[in-house]
């Protein structure tokens, strides 16, 4: 079993939201599945599994893509997915006897931008929160 989570603004800021995003996570984990968090929001504190200084230089960006595994509890992956790049397609745990399926995020994405009108909107104004420099490419981290 594994849960899926698109992490929302009220997912990170303190508050009732964070709690509940909090506890359904730690159920997940306490019932041994597997959890897949896909941050793409600029705004609040992130949620993470492991301290910030735990991750590499190379995976610190705005979008991060998390899985930690029931099955090896004492790891987590890590993706790197600057904005100005295409989402890196995450793994997906199922059962440990089988294979992990392939997410690819980026034609939901672009899917999303062409619906929302966002190529309407003025890109040459500077985006806030500013976006963060670019990094050289990285592999996961666990």
């Amino acid at each position: 079993m594994t849960l899926i989570e698109f992490l929302s603004p009220s997912n990170k800021v303190p508050g009732d939201g964070r709690m509940l995003y909090l506890r359904k996570r730690e159920e997940a984990m306490a019932a041994n599945a597997s959890v897949v968090e896909i941050d793409l929001t600029r705004w609040g504190e992130r949620i993470l599994f492991l301290p910030p200084d735990r991750f590499p230089p190379s995976c610190r960006t705005t979008c991060q893509p998390r899985v930690w595994r029931a099955a090896r509890p004492d790891k987590v992956e890590v993706f790197r997915a600057p904005l100005r790049e295409r989402l890196p397609i995450s793994l997906v745990p199922l059962r440990e006897s089988d294979p992990d399926v392939p997410l690819d995020l980026q034609p939901l994405i672009d899917r999303c931008y062409e619906a929302g009108r966002y190529d309407e909107t003025d890109h040459r104004a500077d985006p806030c929160p500013p976006l963060e420099s670019s990094t050289p490419p990285g592999p996961p981290i666990s």
